[in-house]
């Protein structure tokens, strides 16, 4: 996956507005990436990190930013339970996405996704990925590290499931998933809540949606 960056942000308060006020922010400025624009061109990526990382260009950095964004406040509002990896940085892809064809023209999100996440890169390591068992850690798994790609592979095929679960819908639709969601308490939230809420507003399986993007998906147990 790629690396958070720093992000200067205007307003200070921010993180406590709603998901809607915090995207706006963005839209607006108060989130700034000019910094990260001009140190793109100019920085080595050993300059930034020690390691040879990965330096984004200004688009791909916006798209981080809002994918930082929106992932925090899911974390902090709406669910942070180890099983909602899948559903977080999916989500957190797919309004990057929208957001992106917002502000560079319509396209753009899937162009700049595909700049950050491979699919061919992503095909490699299929067979490793399990959307529904892909844990929050606060250190990477080992078992996982062994395997080249395969984390970056959980983002692009977690991001293509969320895609594939919101299309036709309309734009409000996410706001009242998470709505739903937040109906449950915080800490007793988890996957099933989401995939439940999705359900009463749709009449869809959404494991069956994560199975269908990756078959090596398992369903969780009971």
């Amino acid at each position: 996956g790629v690396p958070p960056l720093p992000i200067g942000i205007k307003d200070d308060d921010i993180a406590s507005k709603s998901l809607e006020e915090q995207i706006e922010a963005i839209r607006e400025g108060d989130v700034v990436i000019g910094m990260f624009a001009e140190a793109a061109e100019t920085l080595k990526p050993e300059d930034l990190t020690g390691s040879k990382g990965k330096i984004l260009s200004e688009r791909q950095m916006f798209f981080v930013i809002v994918h930082e964004v929106v992932e925090g406040d899911l974390i902090r509002k709406t669910i942070a339970s180890k099983d909602r990896r899948w559903f977080c940085d999916g989500l957190a892809n797919l309004i990057a996405i929208r957001e992106s064809d917002r502000r560079f023209g319509e396209g753009a999100g899937m162009e700049i996704f595909g700049s950050l996440f491979s699919e061919e890169s992503a095909e490699k390591s299929a067979e490793f990925v399990d959307l529904a068992g892909w844990k929050a850690l606060e250190r990477q798994d080992k078992s996982a590290a062994e395997v080249e790609g395969v984390q970056a592979a959980h983002y692009f095929y977690a991001t293509k499931a969320l895609l594939k679960a919101c299309e036709g819908k309309d734009r409000k639709f996410i706001h009242d998933w998470i709505g739903k969601i937040q109906k449950t308490k915080w800490l007793r939230t988890n996957s099933d809540t989401v995939v439940n809420a999705y359900k009463e507003m749709t009449g869809g399986d959404l494991y069956e949606i994560l199975k269908s993007v990756v078959p090596s998906t398992v369903d969780p147990a009971p």
